[in-house]
């Protein structure tokens, strides 16, 4: 049996298109691949941003937070009694308060709310300002913090 050139030809772009249609899907799954790929990278680069400085931000924050904690409380607790304690009237006061036993830092809560002016010493008493007052006093530092 012999290939004329009709045939040849004929077999040649048979072979051609099974060719492009090899190609075309073998490209289509590298494709396909490498999309995957980048979306699977940006995934696990995204989930692993905080590992280094976030852990830092994190804890920062968290020892902010508590340390705001601590001097509202000691301020609520000052308002609510109305009248003077001392640092140990105080923190004796907020330990009770919670159900379990608690380290109150009673003295960092007290410098932080005479830094603010919310809290007034005198000979060992301290008196809170009025909510009303606090306020104003707290608006007034707020508003003196950037000046333009």
């Amino acid at each position: 049996m012999t290939i004329n050139s009709q045939q040849l030809i004929a077999l040649a772009v048979g072979a051609g298109v099974l060719g492009g249609f090899i190609f075309k899907e073998w490209s289509k799954f590298k494709n396909r691949k490498l999309r995957f790929m980048k979306a699977l990278a940006d995934n696990l680069y995204f989930k692993n941003l905080d590992n280094n400085s976030g852990v830092f931000h994190h804890l920062i924050d968290s020892a902010e937070e508590e340390e705001c904690k601590e001097a509202i409380l000691a301020c609520y607790f000052l308002v609510v009694q109305g009248g003077s304690l001392t640092s140990e009237q105080l923190d004796k006061k907020i330990d009770q308060w919670f159900a379990e036993p608690f380290d109150f830092e009673i003295d960092h809560a007290l410098a932080k709310l005479q830094r603010f002016g919310i809290v007034t010493p005198n000979e060992g008493q301290y008196t809170a300002l009025s909510i009303s007052a606090a306020q104003v006093n707290l608006d007034a530092q707020w508003d003196g913090i950037f000046n333009f």
